[in-house]
């Protein structure tokens, strides 16, 4: 069973051997040798790079990504590419990127991505063919959001088993470590396009999705927003009539990335880029309690997201007795977290590496697995299992 997670920034694969009972991550070894492969596409002269998250700021305008969020929302297709520089045109009905006389749409573009991993993943395994294949989506998608993934990876001759949601992937995970039978959990995704709050109910491998709600205000590109503003705003003080070129904003954001998630371990991190504007040298010391102080305006809403869950499902606090945190920057929201559910067990560590929902859908193998979502703001409820 290949279990495959497909992310905003970083898509991760798991191998599970029925036979052996082994688990095996896939490995990116076309570029770094780790377990993340970039949810995106270089498209560099006369040749196109996938899965190679290395030049993204080095030359922005030639990435295209966020393709999981495109997805969701077709509508931002146009808006996520000519942010990225590219020219747009249409073929068949659908959108694409141009360059020269090729054009890429959306279900082509994502097909390089689980190509990729195909070729990954016959690195772990002798034979790709007959391999049973699940994938983990947002408790949101819908049979149109499945029918875009399953084009993509019919032209990456990927067979889909099955669909199930991300927190269901992820409690497998903890499900395998802790071997919990029955449990009311709270699970707090913290990823790259915002903040996902989703209450389920678990009786042995029976998930009922209670509630599922998701701020996007909370993406990463917010958060780095406001620490670009804040430094180059100290910036300014010192060189007032500077004013930075595109390029030398994008070597900010590479500092700025690295700098938040440095902040989740260490207590200071140093910005400094040479000639970044007139031959002046960018520096500044970033302080733990300067970072969240320059964010807060997003980090200090987590309880009111976790509020409206309560409000939405019309839950009580004492009805959670597990609270399972995951996502690449769950450990800026920690402490908020550790005091709403305080009293209530919080574990932060089982997704170790991000890698939990992968594992998951990898372990959905293992057994008959039953999950439904009774979606408020539809008329019905709608089972993710289905293809």
């Amino acid at each position: 069973m290949l279990g495959i997670d497909l992310g905003t920034f970083n898509t991760r694969a798991s191998y599970f051997n029925p036979e052996t009972g082994e688990k095996t991550l896939t490995r990116n070894v076309q570029f770094n040798g780790n377990d993340s492969l970039f949810s995106g596409i270089v498209f560099e002269e006369n040749q196109t790079l996938v899965g190679d998250s290395s030049n993204i700021y080095k030359i922005p305008t030639k990435t295209m990504f966020k393709f999981k969020t495109i997805i969701d929302n077709p509508s931002r297709f146009e808006d996520i590419a000519e942010k990225a520089g590219f020219h747009l045109s249409e073929k068949d009905g659908s959108n694409c990127i141009q360059i020269g006389p090729n054009q890429y749409n959306l279900i082509y573009m994502l097909s390089l991505i689980f190509n990729t991993i195909n070729k990954n993943f016959s690195n772990v395994s002798n034979s790709t063919s007959d391999v049973k294949t699940t994938i983990a989506i947002p408790p949101s998608f819908d049979e149109t959001h499945k029918k875009t993934i399953k084009e993509a990876c019919d032209l990456a001759n990927i067979k889909i088993d099955k669909f199930i949601s991300e927190p269901t992937a992820a409690l497998l995970k903890y499900k395998s470590i802790d071997e919990t039978e029955n449990a009311t959990v709270a699970m707090i995704d913290y990823g790259y396009s915002g903040l996902t709050v989703t209450f389920l109910k678990m009786t042995g491998y029976q998930f009922d999705i209670i509630v599922s709600v998701k701020k996007s205000e909370f993406c990463v590109e917010n958060v780095d927003r406001m620490i670009i503003r804040f430094v180059l705003d100290q910036y300014k003080q010192k060189y007032p009539n500077d004013e930075p070129s595109s390029e030398a904003i994008s070597r900010l954001k590479e500092e700025t990335m690295k700098c938040r998630e440095a902040m989740t371990s260490v207590k200071k991190f140093d910005f400094h880029i040479e000639n970044f504007c007139n031959d002046h040298t960018l520096e500044y010391k970033m302080r733990r309690n300067t970072f969240y102080s320059a964010s807060e305006d997003i980090f200090d809403s987590t309880p009111a997201v976790i509020r409206d869950a309560f409000a939405k499902s019309k839950m009580k606090r004492n009805e959670i007795n597990l609270v399972l945190c995951r996502g690449a920057c769950i450990n800026h929201i920690l402490d908020y977290i550790k005091e709403y559910f305080i009293g209530i067990t919080v574990d932060a560590d089982f997704d170790e590496n991000g890698t939990a929902v992968a594992q998951g859908c990898a372990l959905s193998y293992k057994k008959d697995i039953e999950e439904k979502f009774d979606d408020p703001s539809t008329s019905g409820s709608k089972c993710c299992l289905l293809i």
